[in-house]
């Protein structure tokens, strides 16, 4: 099987996880399992270990190139042992206790290009969120630069599931490291200049920037999550034409940056998506963001329809977007790619949903009941959404990094009232006359 190059922005995900930003993918999958059948130790270790060991992706590792002049190769492992990978020692009493814990997971620091992924299995969470048995709790912490959110998606679904994987696993081999160096190094100049001409595109059609108040960047995280129905939100939105499960989620937060920040709160909201439909995709990640304005001011229900207006333009627009970023990312070489602290923290927010579908993931005999997960917070991007959910069950979790929220509780107070009020209106119909929807344009959720 032929070599796999990382891409410029598997490379940059790669090189991105720094005393600046926590961990890249921070994942919670929580399992209910029947009193006294929960899986022991050993049984969970084997079961991952046969299982991870014939996803491919999870195999992997990085093999640099010498000096940094080309972009590395993902290559098999010369031996997979899922000990470097997962622990299983760890017991809770509680939920709260289990949230510090996650927040300690985000706050680490680690060279992930040694080892891309990590999980952790907490037991004994007497009151944790769904389940009705024994919960058994899984924390995966891993870079971005093996994949985005759909594809871990995908991996959690393959990892967690009863279902047969191919015995025999794609290798994939590393070129000679010497020649990729010297091929990266001469093709450098070149790649400059289209790099130049590609910079100047994308500044013409780079989302204009909206103004955002300094705050501090702390060493620490504290996080929060809210939980609800989502037979109930689709309930409540069922009499609101183009209204969608996140475009109620994006209103949610930003009535609760509104808030919780006043006149500090900003006016829009960063979105994470997947790549446009057709658009050229190079590497593991089809990561992209484009910026929706918040609506401030709005009556609720009203606000809901206008933020799902806002993001189906935004997301149009977004397509030129992401073709003229994408080029200038292809263009740029390894050298020039490097991460940087930014100077000076700014309220910006950042929301990033998936739906991960039916609950039919498993663990041995346990199945899952709640998901969520929490993106990563970085100076440029101090505090992160993220909207997850499976069956029945949506998460509005919060991660923050800066010491702006003072009490994470209190901010997590105020996104479970929005969420109940949100609702509320929507269901008594509050929010006047609603403007047409282009129903051309899909949305996220459109269900």
């Amino acid at each position: 099987m032929r070599s796999n190059q990382l891409s410029a922005l598997d490379f940059s995900e790669l090189s991105g996880n720094q005393e600046c930003r926590s961990t890249d993918v921070l994942s919670v999958y929580l399992f209910d399992a029947v009193p006294g059948e929960t899986p022991g130790r050993a049984e969970v270790m084997s079961l991952l270990r046969s299982r991870a060991s014939r996803i491919p992706a999870l195999r992997w590792s990085v093999a640099k190139s010498p000096g940094g002049f080309n972009f590395p190769y993902w290559h098999d492992s010369a031996e997979f042992v899922i000990e470097d990978h997962l622990t299983d020692e760890l017991e809770l009493e509680t939920w709260d206790q289990f949230l510090a814990f996650v927040g300690t997971v985000s706050e680490s620091v680690r060279d992930l290009s040694e080892c891309l992924w990590r999980i952790h299995i907490v037991r004994g969470i007497a009151d944790a969120p769904n389940v009705k048995g024994e919960a058994l709790a899984v924390v995966l912490e891993a870079s971005h630069a093996l994949g985005d959110g759909l594809a871990y998606n995908a991996i959690a679904r393959e990892l967690f599931s009863s279902s047969p994987l191919p015995e025999d696993v794609p290798r994939l081999e590393v070129p000679n490291r010497w020649v990729s160096a010297i091929v990266g190094l001469s093709g450098t100049p070149g790649r400059l200049a289209r790099a130049f001409f590609a910079l100047r595109q994308y500044r013409r059609l780079a989302p204009r920037s909206f103004d955002a108040v300094p705050v501090s960047f702390s060493g620490t995280r504290a996080l929060g999550v809210v939980t609800l129905d989502v037979a109930l939100v689709r309930e409540a939105k069922s009499a609101w034409p183009g209204t969608t499960v996140t475009s109620i989620a994006q209103t949610i937060v930003a009535a609760s940056l509104d808030e919780y920040f006043g006149d500090r709160a900003p006016s829009a909201l960063w979105v994470m998506a997947a790549a446009p439909e057709g658009a050229p995709v190079r590497g593991r990640n089809r990561l992209g963001a484009y910026q929706i304005e918040t609506a401030r001011g709005e009556a609720l229900a009203q606000r809901v329809v206008t933020v799902g207006q806002n993001n189906r333009r935004a997301r149009s627009r977004w397509v030129e977007e992401y073709a003229a970023s994408t080029k200038l990312l292809q263009a740029i070489p390894a050298l020039v790619v490097r991460q940087r602290p930014l100077e000076q923290a700014r309220l910006h927010a950042v929301v990033s949903s998936i739906d991960r579908g039916e609950a039919t993931m498993t663990l041995s005999s346990a199945r899952i009941v709640w998901t969520a997960d929490f993106p990563y917070v970085s100076p440029g991007m101090p505090i992160s959404h993220g909207v997850y959910s499976i069956g029945d069950v949506l998460t509005i979790s919060v991660l923050s990094g800066t010491d702006a929220i003072d009490d994470i509780r209190d901010y997590v107070e105020i996104l479970e009232t929005n969420a109940a009020s949100v609702l509320a209106c929507l269901e008594r119909g509050v929010g006047g006359v609603v403007a047409p929807v282009d129903s051309s344009i899909a949305d996220q959720w459109a269900d």
